[in-house]
């Protein structure tokens, strides 16, 4: 049984000494006593020592020269183009070094190390520190910037120093300093690479720097990237100004000086014979030959230099492309299950999925391992075939992301229904995804197979699903049957997909909320999935230190939805965050599990903001474990933001995605404190355009339809390749329908979407931004506003839900009235003001205007015969 409060696994991105074994002891580990800063200015070394030398009681911090001593900060400002100067690859070990006759000049610049220009290769000799274990622990390991440093610096020299004749070069000292401390052997050295290469997978490189993912860097290069990125502020010294003599530069620009004297001196020639030719003036055939010649000494160099300009930048710009695509190509692409289960790494024992009804029902990481891959292997022995969808119509529970796993795992697509489906709308699903297995929920079997019968499919292949074994309810058997526990899941093996084939194989199709027309299944593959967690963990971990702290999230998001999909499946999973899973959500037992369970992070929709800041039962209950959350899925005023982020204490931040973007598309950062209501930046790897109405890109500060592109893109519709080719264009371009501006810092803010802006007298208003100021109102619980139509006039219409204190004292005409003073007059809410129980919404959380729209044009029909009835 596990504990009422289980705990979370430790994180597996801690930062801890990346080798065992010491081979500079203690006694041998010198740290300089004073150094020279970036602007050459001394500075003393904290060391322990007072002035007169001795040992005194204050524990040495080393923690300022460090970071001076291994600052690579120039070079990940610039990271993104670091392509430009280098290779993606080992930098060539020393015995290469001198094949290709470079002269290794040491430096003591972390950030010039492995750089090189002409026949110079740039080397930082490697500081004994780095290669005590005992060091580490005390300076180094606790800061996250400086341990990538350390660790990459190390890294440069098991590409350095590889084979015994390169550990010959960096001990001798003859021709250039020392590159390894005085005392090692080849042996202990040998041992040493081994010790820091075990366990660790250098391929993710996520406790490296990023400058150290690539080799050596060509200085020239630099300064190019340097000059062009920051314009004035470098455009004389670049990266790293070598001309500190004239000797110098004479001895790099030699041949560009010597061909332009020479070119001067045939001028001067051609001059000369030109003026000859005076003397015979009378024979037009040698003047005509004399003044080709001129012409041809004059030209013929310049034709020369300019053919000569021609190929050398033929030859750069196929060099960068080499570069670009070589970049691009080694762009790692796992497969998904190996994302999230990397080999060699022992899956947690911790609880992991904990129901938060009895905290004792759990399944740990290593479970739901073993679990998914029984089930992957059970559907499998079922006689279907990759490719083919698997469907699953449940409320939450912890068996969930079994199912999630074990189908997309096994090759599979994955597709689940929303519960609150009605008859109607199960069968356009059912019949749209045509599953071959169908997952159902004991409360929902009588209405899966009316649907199914309905399609004239078998329910041979139906299958109940919960977190309890369930008696067959009309025949309908428990999914455990699939399961062969006598089939050890140690010999089953997930299917593997390369790289390529993760790029197009379709995960999951999960459906559009289908605000227009019928829902639409949306394919996702499985890079999609890989590239928007990590995109996402990006903005969760980014400057925050690592390791995080024990972080518990409660997952009352719908696991049918994309968002509770990647976040409480897949990141909780990567990042091995424990999900007290809740099954159905009830406002004061939300509350309830955040008090219990010291919950830190929520992954909000607004309507539950809405609900926290307007129920008077939600300061009952202790939030004050709560540091984050994070909010999407729909529009969120910044007035209710920033009035629940001081009331609870808590920051709240903004994401924007929708179901094409897998997930997410644009976000805050964690550290990010925001008051401006704004849904962030772009996430990593993603681009945007905003495009008015006439195909225009629009400038800072204007609005346009947002257009994303990036590798967490959809592969389109399910089946439906028409409603691909009008949303996702052939350059890879997502047209999503909101409207949004940027200002000139890249932050982003969505005002609606462009389907839903009421067209008033030429002007068009935002629903969302009129919600927003409702639901400033006191008496107001919520609202929804959408266009009623009289004619050929549409004006704005909110239909209004109010607090239940506020019920009999308060009437439409006087919302209608409050909100004059606080917009413009086209936005009054002239179409009224009608009194609701409550504003239609998806599980989302995003209001169906669908609804909404077909109350306003019944509403209007009946007005406008009321009208031609008194006349």
């Amino acid at each position: 049984m596990a504990a009422t409060q289980p705990v979370a696994a430790t994180q597996p991105g801690a930062l801890r000494v990346p080798f065992k074994k010491c081979i500079v002891p203690a006694t041998s580990v010198l740290v300089p006593v004073v150094y020279q800063d970036k602007n050459y200015r001394c500075k003393k070394t904290n060391n322990g020592k007072t002035s007169d030398g001795k040992t005194s009681n204050e524990k040495s911090d080393y923690t300022e020269f460090l970071r001076h001593d291994l600052d690579v900060s120039r070079l990940t400002k610039v990271e993104r183009h670091l392509w430009l100067a280098g290779m993606r690859k080992a930098a060539r070990p020393l015995h290469r070094q001198v094949m290709m006759d470079r002269n290794v000049v040491v430096t003591e610049q972390a950030d010039l190390h492995l750089t090189w220009r002409g026949s110079r290769i740039y080397i930082k000799p490697l500081p004994g520190y780095l290669l005590n274990v005992d060091f580490w622990k005390e300076n180094i390991e606790g800061d996250s910037d400086l341990f990538k440093n350390a660790k990459g610096f190390l890294l440069s020299y098991v590409w350095l120093v590889f084979n015994e004749s390169d550990f010959q070069m960096a001990m001798d000292n003859s021709n250039h300093p020392r590159l390894l401390p005085e005392g090692i052997t080849y042996q202990e050295w040998s041992d040493f690479i081994a010790d820091f290469m075990e366990g660790d997978d250098f391929e993710d490189m996520e406790q490296i720097n990023p400058r150290y993912r690539f080799g050596e860097l060509r200085l020239n290069r630099l300064n190019s990237i340097y000059r062009i990125k920051f314009g004035t502020k470098h455009f004389i010294r670049g990266y790293f100004y070598g001309y500190h003599e004239y000797g110098t530069f004479l001895e790099h620009n030699f041949a560009w000086i010597v061909t332009f004297f020479a070119y001067v001196a045939i001028v001067l020639t051609a001059m000369q014979v030109g003026l000859a030719t005076k003397q015979l003036m009378g024979n037009d055939s040698f003047h005509e030959a004399s003044y080709g010649f001129t012409v041809f000494s004059i030209t013929s160099p310049l034709v020369a230099v300019g053919v000569i300009g021609l190929i050398l930048l033929v030859t750069a710009a196929d060099n960068v492309m080499k570069a670009y695509n070589h970049e691009r190509n080694n762009i790692r692409k796992p497969e998904k299950l190996e994302y999230l289960f990397p080999p060699g790494v022992e899956p947690s024992a911790e609880p992991l999925w904990i129901d938060s009804q009895d905290p004792s029902n759990f399944l740990s990481e290593a479970q739901v391992l073993e679990w998914s891959k029984s089930f992957s292997m059970g559907l499998g022995n079922t006689g279907i075939h990759q490719d083919e969808a698997v469907m699953i119509f449940t409320p939450n529970h912890i068996f969930v992301p079994v199912a999630y796993l074990g189908i997309v795992g096994g090759g599979y697509r994955f597709s689940a229904g929303n519960p609150a489906f009605t008859l109607r709308e199960l069968v356009h699903q059912i019949e749209d995804v045509q599953p071959s297995v169908v997952l159902v929920h004991p409360d929902f079997v009588p209405l899966v197979v009316e649907a199914v019968a309905k399609i004239g499919l078998s329910s041979s292949k139906i299958f109940q699903f919960s977190d309890v074994e369930c008696t067959p309810v009309l025949e309908i058997p428990d999914w455990r049957v699939l399961l062969h526990s006598e089939c050890g899941v140690n010999e089953y093996a997930w299917p593997s997909f390369t790289p390529e084939e993760s790029l197009t194989k379709v995960a999951t199709i999960n459906y559009s909320s289908g605000t227009t027309g019928h829902p639409k299944g949306v394919m996702i593959s499985h890079a999609n999935i890989i590239a928007n967690a990590a995109q996402n963990i990006f903005n969760l971990t980014h400057n925050r230190q690592v390791p995080l702290p024990d972080d518990r999230w409660l997952g009352y998001l719908p696991l049918y939805h994309a968002y509770g999909q990647l976040y409480l499946i897949i990141i909780s999973l990567k990042r091995r965050i424990p999900v007290y899973v809740m099954k159905e959500f009830v406002f004061e037992e939300f509350l309830y599990a955040i008090q219990t369970y010291r919950i830190t992070t929520l992954q909000l929709v607004p309507p539950i903001l809405v609900m926290m800041s307007k129920h008077p039962n939600t300061s009952k209950y202790d939030l004050s474990s709560l540091t984050l959350a994070l909010c999407a899925a729909a529009p969120l005023s910044k007035e209710l933001q920033n009035h629940c982020s001081k009331r609870f204490g808590f920051n709240i931040i903004q994401g924007y995605g929708m179901t094409e973007t897998t997930c997410g598309g644009m976000g805050m950062l964690a550290i990010d404190v925001d008051d401006t209501g704004s849904i962030g930046k772009l996430l990593p790897n993603t681009e945007c355009k905003l495009m008015d109405d006439y195909g225009q890109e629009v400038s800072y500060g204007q609005p346009g339809e947002l257009y994303l592109r990036g590798p967490q893109i959809a592969l389109g519709y399910w089946r439906n390749e028409a409603a691909t080719n009008e949303t996702i264009d052939t350059e890879g371009w997502l047209r999503t329908g909101d409207i949004a501006v940027c200002n000139a810092k890249e932050n982003f803010w969505i005002i609606d979407r462009k389907k839903e802006l009421i067209k008033v007298n030429g002007f068009q208003v935002a629903p969302a931004e009129l919600e927003a100021v409702l639901l400033e109102n006191e008496h107001v619980a919520d609202a929804g506003v959408v266009g009623i139509k009289f004619g050929e006039e549409e004006l704005p219409r909110a239909y209004v839900a109010i607090q239940e204190a506020s019920k009999g004292k308060v009437s439409p005409q006087d919302i209608e009235h409050w909100i004059k003073s606080r917009v413009a007059k086209y936005k009054y809410l002239v179409g009224g003001v009608v009194f609701i129980q409550q504003v239609p919404k998806l599980a989302s959380g995003k209001i169906q205007r669908r609804v909404l729209r077909e109350w306003a044009k019944k509403d209007g029909e009946l007005m406008q015969r009321r009208i031609q009835s008194r006349l």
